[in-house]
């Protein structure tokens, strides 16, 4: 039995519905289900009403949701008791994804060290859903996203705040061959490309979709390989797959050594706010310090 398990069942009483409650716990509504239906074979009864809408608990999970409720409170109550004991040794606990967390977080770092003392900085580097995941059930202290209108992140007002912290651009990239990129967007001989795809839930993902939908013409794009991560991507590329829109931060190494070619004109770019996010609780030192240093730099 896992603690998510009992926050998706308190998220489904709240809400009464399954796709809302998936949305709210940044997972698909099959995944979801699966989860709901784990904790039901685990427990051996059922605790969700699916005959009814909005969807209603059993008896068996209404006594089930108060026990499960205390047991979330318990168990954060004593993470919040153990981090007092080791507060002389604390750790700030950023998340975010891998992009951000190996391009843009080491150079943030050095510049907000320059208005706080040394951070003690540990690091959760994974896809956004898991980094969204630890920052809402405060197992991290800040969080970093990619930010864009076709993939808005919509997390609770009233108990987050973010402010711009940086920016990068998704940009074309294919292969080389011959000392010139091997696919073009600018040669109109060609209507089908091989595309370099992000997996379905990820927000980069949609990002994508949104601007190739836009811009695409009497282009077709057609997947190829998929792989949430944009350097699984970005290897496909060098290896000559197809094209694939990867983060500039990241590219850039790559296309400065000549192993990159950019495969558009700037009209194919996308541009990408970075955000950091905390709760608004969390105005204490050494937190609120780094949150001032990181609001003072902020764009």
């Amino acid at each position: 039995m896992e603690l998510k398990w009992l926050e998706d069942l308190m998220s489904l009483a709240e809400t009464g519905s399954f796709s809302q409650s998936a949305d709210q716990r940044f997972i698909t509504q099959s995944a979801f289900s699966r989860r709901i239906k784990a904790l039901e074979e685990w427990l051996g009864v059922r605790l969700i009403d699916r005959s009814t809408y909005p969807t209603q608990l059993t008896p068996a999970g209404k006594e089930f949701h108060e026990t499960a409720r205390k047991v979330i409170a318990s168990i954060y109550d004593m993470r919040q008791q153990a981090q007092q004991v080791d507060k002389g040794n604390r750790w700030v606990e950023f998340a975010a994804p891998s992009t951000i967390a190996a391009r843009f977080f080491p150079g943030w770092l050095e510049t907000i060290e320059q208005d706080v003392p040394p951070i003690r900085a540990r690091i959760f580097a994974s896809n956004l859903h898991d980094c969204v995941q630890s920052f809402v059930s405060d197992s991290v202290d800040f969080l970093f996203v990619y930010s864009h209108p076709a993939s808005p992140l919509n997390l609770d007002a009233v108990r987050f705040e973010s402010i711009l912290v940086g920016r990068d651009r998704l940009v074309p990239v294919c292969g080389v061959g011959g000392g010139r990129a091997v696919l073009s967007l600018r040669d109109d001989n060609v209507t089908t490309f091989p595309l370099l795809s992000y997996g379905a839930h990820s927000p980069l993902h949609r990002i994508v979709q949104d601007r190739v939908g836009r811009n695409s013409g009497e282009r077709i794009f057609e997947p190829v390989y998929e792989n949430s991560l944009a350097d699984a991507l970005k290897g496909m590329a060098i290896a000559g797959h197809g094209i694939a829109w990867i983060p500039l931060m990241s590219a850039a190494p790559d296309l400065e050594a000549g192993r990159l070619a950019l495969a558009g004109d700037d009209i194919w770019e996308i541009s990408l706010d970075i955000r950091l996010y905390r709760a608004k609780d969390a105005s204490k030192s050494p937190l609120d310090r780094i949150w001032s240093a990181a609001r003072s730099r902020a764009f």
